[in-house]
């Protein structure tokens, strides 16, 4: 899924449960990942994450196949 370029913020827990989703690509304008987003997304594989992503919630990718360590090195507080 390609999230508009218009988008700048959602809420938590938007995707919670989508067990078919495989790959999102974030807009350059979002710069947090809220609480919960994709928890049990358990085929998610692949995010895009644009360079102003400053946050990632609480559990945001938790039961999904990304890797924490895919954010390391960058400006991100968890």
């Amino acid at each position: 899924i390609r999230l508009p370029e218009t988008m700048e913020k959602m809420g938590q827990s938007v995707f919670y449960g989508c067990s078919e989703l495989k790959s999102v690509r974030f807009p350059n304008g979002l710069s947090e990942v809220p609480d919960y987003t994709f928890k049990r997304c358990s085929s998610l594989e692949e995010v895009i994450l644009p360079d102003c992503v400053t946050t990632i919630g609480i559990d945001a990718f938790k039961g999904t196949k990304i890797q924490p360590s895919l954010f390391q090195g960058k400006k991100i507080r968890k």
